[in-house]
């Protein structure tokens, strides 16, 4: 989950909220990036965190009961790890080929790193051989694979830097990252809080966003279970956003 301070409280946003955001982020890029599977491209892009953050079965609470943001949760058993990203690829599986792919792009991001433990470089290696047989089928390279991925990537972090109110105030640029035609993409937002991707990569000079929050006055919990249970009783706000071109 993402938590933010604020005066009204604990803001947490769900993983899944998360997802959506990004799903919607995406239905706005230009066609002209767009795979010819498309419906399953944006499947992919909402539901890359899946089965990847669960009150159940990771911990969301520091020491002293404080909620915490995704980014600051407890390190946990590699194998825990691993269920998880499998999970996610079964999912996947059972949807299409081409969301498996895009997933499994997105677990190798994740995960592929010098520190890795055997079971983890085994799940790894398992995805990329999935890739290697799977992108015959579809007959693209894998480079043309990657250039797809980058849609997914872009909108995944601009959704989590929306989530966390991470746009710099008075025009000021943050750098989302380098993806979407090897473009380096930067967000700012102007005197009327309007948001600005630079260089602009959508269809639409304007539009709009929201995302699903909740807001929790407690201030610690003795478990995730009395942490879901207060988010559970607490209503919907929806935090908005509006996006546009500086050219117009």
């Amino acid at each position: 989950m993402i938590v933010n301070t604020t005066n009204k409280g604990w803001e947490i946003i769900s993983q899944y909220a998360h997802g959506l955001l990004a799903g919607r982020i995406a239905s706005q890029i230009h066609p002209q990036f767009r795979p010819k599977q498309w419906v399953e491209t944006l499947t992919a892009i909402i539901e890359h965190d899946d089965k990847q953050i669960d009150l159940d079965i990771q911990s969301c609470l520091s020491d002293a009961g404080l909620p915490m943001d995704f980014s600051l949760s407890k390190s946990e058993p590699q194998s825990s790890v691993v269920k998880r990203a499998r999970g996610l690829m079964e999912l996947a599986m059972n949807k299409s080929r081409w969301i498996a792919l895009l997933i499994s792009c997105h677990l190798d991001f994740l995960y592929n790193k010098n520190e890795v433990g055997k079971e983890m470089q085994a799940f790894l290696r398992e995805g990329a051989k999935f890739r290697k047989r799977t992108l015959k089928k579809f007959e693209i390279t894998e480079e043309k694979l990657n250039e797809y991925y980058q849609i997914l990537r872009f909108s995944d972090r601009l959704s989590l830097i929306l989530c966390k109110d991470e746009v710099p105030e008075k025009g000021r640029r943050l750098e989302v990252n380098k993806s979407i035609n090897n473009k380096t993409f930067s967000v700012s937002k102007d005197e009327k809080n309007r948001l600005n991707i630079d260089p602009w990569c959508f269809k639409d000079k304007s539009f709009d966003f929201s995302v699903e929050t909740r807001y929790v006055e407690q201030a610690t919990f003795a478990s995730g279970a009395a942490l879901q249970s207060a988010i559970n009783k607490t209503e919907v706000s929806l935090k908005d956003f509006k996006f546009k071109s500086a050219g117009m």
